[in-house]
């Protein structure tokens, strides 16, 4: 059968193009690969990795195959290392770098390959060029095609949202991710910490911070209705030149569900101490981004259940996963994702 791919290609070191342009003809002179189309090339800084990299030269080519994925993987590795790449260090400066982001529709998480890759649905070094030769693909874990996605990166809030994790494992992250002078933090109170403090129920209080959390993200965004968040958000975006991206410790949708959780379980046991609210339109406050922290602690089982419960439905948007367990990985990997959407 033949299925229809997507393959970035990437260099930043020696003749980028002469590289790049051997491993095309590689591909193209495969007999289970035809109908190979390359889009142009760009230079791009490097998404994360070790510092003083030089520039990529990236581009992205749609190719039919009858190769089955793992064998179109382990194609592109074999090229990769006739072009001299060494494998030393994560994100480092390579020779060649060949990822495949799109197998038809197959979503595969396997240890030796995930399909659509992890990373492409908000990398703007690989939308725009898959765009030229593949705009009406459709990514499968997402649902959008890939017009859908850069036309998301280009037209969304330059904000990221993370869910997940405990409240003291996001905030940990977003802090030590938020070190440039072109990102800023949105940090919630801890809304259990808060309910002890008052004599609000549970679900009283999450409703309570799913509203303090839309007040703080449409000061940031640009639609305040808080003088005090508005003045701190332009201020923000005067000394950016308007080009902030917003990093927050919380995503609204989790809060308002597990508002609404708590509420109906307080309804169940009385009277209900709280009116249900409806959730702000998605196109206004959709995160470019979110980010999703990963936990094994037994405590946070029942709420993760929820939210993976949540991120199964359609239309959730592009999503990166990150280790709660591996902070440094965490902040890696966010911090590289906050650089590739730019």
């Amino acid at each position: 059968m033949t299925v229809e791919c997507l393959v970035s290609a990437g260099s930043n070191q020696g003749d980028r193009m002469a590289t790049l342009q051997a491993a095309m003809q590689s591909l193209q002179t495969h007999p289970q690969i035809t109908r190979l189309v390359s889009s142009d090339w760009c230079e791009t800084v490097p998404a994360g990795g070790p510092g003083g990299q030089g520039a990529f030269l990236n581009g992205v080519v749609r190719l039919q195959t009858t190769l089955e994925p793992l064998a179109l993987l382990h194609l592109l590795q074999r090229i990769e290392n006739q072009q001299g790449r060494q494998r030393l260090e994560r994100w480092g400066a390579r020779t060649l770098d060949l990822d495949l982001l799109l197998y038809g529709e197959a979503s595969l998480q396997t240890l030796e390959l995930q399909v659509p890759h992890p990373r492409m649905a908000f990398r703007r070094f690989v939308l725009e060029p898959a765009a030229e030769v593949a705009p009406h693909l459709r990514h499968p874990t997402t649902g959008w095609s890939v017009q859908q996605l850069l036309q998301h990166l280009n037209e969304s809030p330059r904000y990221a949202a993370l869910a997940g994790g405990s409240a003291a494992q996001r905030r940990a992250i977003v802090l030590a991710s938020v070190t440039g002078s072109d990102t800023r933090p949105l940090i919630a109170a801890d809304a259990a910490d808060a309910a002890k403090e008052s004599q609000l129920s549970p679900g009283q209080e999450l409703a309570a911070a799913w509203r303090r959390q839309v007040a703080c993200l449409e000061s940031a965004l640009g639609d305040p209705p808080a003088a005090s968040l508005r003045q701190s958000a332009e201020v923000a975006k005067e000394e950016d030149g308007g080009a902030v991206c917003w990093v927050s410790d919380f995503w609204i949708e989790q809060t308002w569900s597990e508002s609404q959780h708590f509420l109906a379980e307080e309804a169940a046991a009385g009277p209900a101490m709280a009116k249900r609210a409806p959730m702000p339109p998605r196109s206004r406050l959709r995160p470019r981004l979110l980010v999703v922290v990963e936990t094994n602690d037994p405590a946070e089982t029942s709420r993760f259940a929820r939210l993976n419960a949540r991120l199964s439905l359609p239309d959730t948007g592009p999503m990166l996963r990150v280790p709660g367990d591996d902070p440094a990985t965490a902040v890696r990997e966010l911090s590289g994702a906050l650089i590739a959407m730019q």
